[in-house]
């Protein structure tokens, strides 16, 4: 894998900007389990004025995979805004939102616990906070 990485950034200085390359090199990278570099360089594909419907899925299920859910929905409404008859993208949508989703009645029913610690003196209170960041 190490080769083939090098080789893809290789071909990234021969053909900066190149759509096809950036995105070829993020699906390299999430298989090499690299997933905050495979983001950087979808993030990268999906920039060029290229609108392929796939770069905005893969992106969104990278997001996904990271729990990024806003990021993944946001990616995923986009993919299927360019090709709205695409039920596998649909499908990654509603399960980004029901992940979304998921996270926003956690927070809640965390916040709501924070008042009635015990022994755990602020464990709540960080959990909420590591919660909301993602």
């Amino acid at each position: 894998t190490g080769s083939a990485i090098w080789a893809m950034q290789q071909a990234q200085n021969i053909a900066p900007g190149n759509a096809i390359v950036m995105h070829q090199f993020a699906l390299l990278l999430e298989r090499a389990g690299r997933i905050d570099d495979a983001i950087v360089q979808a993030v990268k594909a999906t920039q060029t004025g290229v609108s392929n419907p796939g770069y905005r899925q893969h992106l969104g299920m990278l997001m996904y995979r990271s729990g990024r859910y806003a990021e993944a929905v946001s990616a995923l409404t986009e993919a299927l805004r360019l090709s709205p008859h695409n039920g596998d993208f649909r499908y990654k949508l509603n399960a980004a939102q029901d992940a979304l989703s998921g996270m926003t009645v956690a927070k809640g029913a965390m916040r709501g616990k924070q008042s009635l610690e015990t022994g755990f003196p602020g464990f709540a209170r960080r959990l909420v906070k590591f919660l909301t960041v993602r």
